[in-house]
């Protein structure tokens, strides 16, 4: 197994590693292996709650259609070698290339306790481009019509989802103030999936039909 941390990240304690390769060969045909993350201290709630989300005892990821992060990750030379990465794609490379792993019949483990501190926080104009570019890529990744991702159903109806849920948040949390952040967050990133994945799928649908 191959381990893989960024450069931006660090391990939280000295048994990050040791919980990484325990989780990934103690799941049978393990391709990858994926740890916990957390956020450093003086992270904004929106993007801590995220990680929460992502990553926390309770975390929703797991209800998700799929969920993997190569920032604190191991992968196995057999996996890499039968799958590179898509150099077509810029951003979601680990998301793509996790999905492709699955449907070739590789597992993918979640290492709870390798736990890794990772964090940013990203301006409002940098959230919309990241969020843009995640979408751009998601294009390449399922086929779902751009018609799919409207303003009013992605951006509207969702940054009020997620705006709700980032509200609930920051109650529990006692950082209130720093809910209208997390809204005007939600919707910059919302705007840029909507831009994005419309984008998107004009270079890697359109021109390939």
């Amino acid at each position: 197994m191959g381990r893989i941390l960024n450069s931006d990240a660090e391990p939280a304690d000295a048994r990050w590693l040791r919980e990484m390769l325990i989780a990934a060969y103690s799941t049978p045909g393990a391709g990858a292996a994926f740890g916990r993350q957390i956020p450093r201290p003086g992270c904004q709630a929106v993007y801590a709650h995220d990680y929460e989300r992502c990553f926390g005892r309770e975390r929703q990821a797991k209800k998700w259609d799929h969920f993997f992060s190569m920032a604190s990750s191991a992968v196995s030379r057999e996996a890499w070698e039968q799958n590179p990465f898509r150099e077509d794609l810029h951003y979601s490379e680990d998301d793509e290339w996790s999905r492709r792993l699955i449907d070739k019949g590789f597992a993918i483990a979640y290492a709870e306790k390798s736990v890794a501190i990772h964090s940013h926080n990203y301006t409002l104009d940098q959230a919309f481009r990241r969020s843009y570019g995640e979408a751009f890529a998601l294009a390449a990744i399922e086929g779902k019509e751009p018609a799919h991702y409207t303003f009013p159903r992605t951006v509207l109806a969702g940054a009020v989802r997620e705006g709700l849920m980032d509200f609930r948040y920051c109650l529990r949390t006692h950082r209130f103030a720093q809910w209208p952040h997390a809204l005007g967050v939600r919707i910059a990133q919302r705007l840029g999936k909507v831009r994005g994945y419309r984008d998107g799928w004009s270079r890697y649908r359109t021109a390939a039909s």
